[in-house]
């Protein structure tokens, strides 16, 4: 599988699945870049969590797990 070119924002991916962007960030601190979660850092040394393709599905199953518990 090619590597994504894009990264979406906390705030995006939050929308995008209709979620509080306070529990996608929650979920996300137990997320690994291999899972496809990553921090960025802008100019003004402020950080924002970010999701690759992959990491937006593998979001998306963790959510899924826990609306099952």
């Amino acid at each position: 599988m090619a590597a994504s070119r894009y990264l979406f924002t906390i705030g995006y991916v939050a929308r995008m699945l209709g979620q509080d962007e306070n529990r996608i960030a929650e979920i996300a601190m137990d997320m690994e870049p291999e899972d496809g979660c990553h921090a960025v850092v802008d100019i003004n040394d402020e950080s924002t969590v970010v999701f690759t393709t992959r990491g937006i599905e593998n979001l998306k199953e963790l959510l899924d797990d826990l609306s099952e518990t």
